[in-house]
């Protein structure tokens, strides 16, 4: 098996501490994972879901600002992150190209950090919402005392910062049910993994395990290319209908391991070959030698042993 580096990714820092003083809290930050009515995105018509998400957007005052954000992931791990922000007098469409492996659950969170740095450089009205489809993301925030990810650190300093001044709400919605500002969040996410990646972002533990996880199961589900894996079990030689001295002769021509072998400084040595006295007497050069394959060995063992045996060859196997 090809050795790899697991730790060829920056991995992402980890704080143990506070990002603020827990007195003072996000008073003007309001988390809401549910909708109103405990919800099951897998239970419920998605009818229901959409009549009940779309009577929580159509109550956010005109002035107020709307952001949805979404993250996506393809079958080759590429990640990337949509932001859909809809203002008063004006929209804006944002995607993201995170690094390969990023999960989808901190590709949403990248995109709630960006769309709040963009707040920051800009005017904005008083209400802020944050429209999003992943629950666990808003459950993870609200519970920003044990928040310690570098990502969601951000996020926090974030509201802290613009708490002081707008008030911010962060809305669970469900995804895939037609809601425009979802969908085309969610488009955009699609859209930022097919980007370039113009700079690769540090990993959580996590995502590094799951990379290894993955490169491993490839190197797994590729069949191995040494010749002593082609047999279809464990001692197939032992198959062969023949005495033991055959068994053992071609065991030792498809293992490689002849008598003719030995080792010198960890290299290997074969004797020279006794029919033509000019090269080494490795496996490969005794079926040269005698007109076969390699793959006889498997097909007709045989006739392998009969042509060693007729040459007489049969000393250095």
């Amino acid at each position: 098996m090809q050795a790899m580096d697991l730790l060829d990714q920056d991995i992402e820092e980890h704080f143990l501490k506070n990002v603020f003083n827990p007195q003072e809290g996000l008073p003007r930050v309001h988390f809401k994972p549910e909708m109103g009515a405990h919800t099951s995105k897998n239970q419920d018509p998605p009818e229901y879901l959409r009549q009940l998400a779309l009577e929580i957007i159509n109550k956010i005052p005109a002035t107020a600002m709307q952001i949805y954000t979404d993250g996506s992931k393809d079958e080759q791990n590429s990640c990337g992150s949509g932001i859909f922000i809809k203002a008063p007098n004006c929209s804006h469409n944002i995607k993201i190209r995170n690094s390969d492996f990023c999960s989808v659950f901190r590709s949403e969170l990248i995109a709630i950090d960006e769309a709040l740095r963009i707040i920051k450089t800009t005017t904005s009205p008083d209400e802020i919402w944050l429209l999003c489809d992943s629950r666990s993301a808003i459950q993870h925030l609200s519970d920003w005392t044990n928040v310690g990810d570098k990502t969601s650190v951000s996020i926090l300093k974030n509201l802290k910062e613009l708490s002081q001044q707008h008030e911010i709400y962060f809305q669970w919605i469900p995804s895939h049910i037609g809601l425009f500002g979802n969908d085309t969040a969610d488009r955009l996410a699609k859209e930022g993994v097919t980007e370039n990646l113009m700079s690769r972002r540090t990993l959580t533990f996590s995502e590094i395990f799951s990379k290894t996880k993955s490169l491993i199961q490839e190197l797994w589900k590729t069949p191995p290319t040494h010749p002593w894996y082609n047999r279809q079990a464990p001692g197939g030689a032992l198959s062969i209908k023949a005495d033991r001295v055959v068994q053992t002769t071609i065991s030792r021509l498809a293992s490689g391991h002849i008598r003719g072998l030995s080792f010198n400084l960890g290299q290997k040595i074969y004797e020279n070959c006794t029919k033509c006295n000019l090269v080494q007497a490795t496996p490969d050069h005794l079926l040269f030698c005698a007109g076969l394959e390699r793959e006889d060995i498997y097909s007709s063992p045989l006739l392998v042993y009969d042509f060693l045996r007729t040459l007489g060859l049969m000393d250095l196997v």
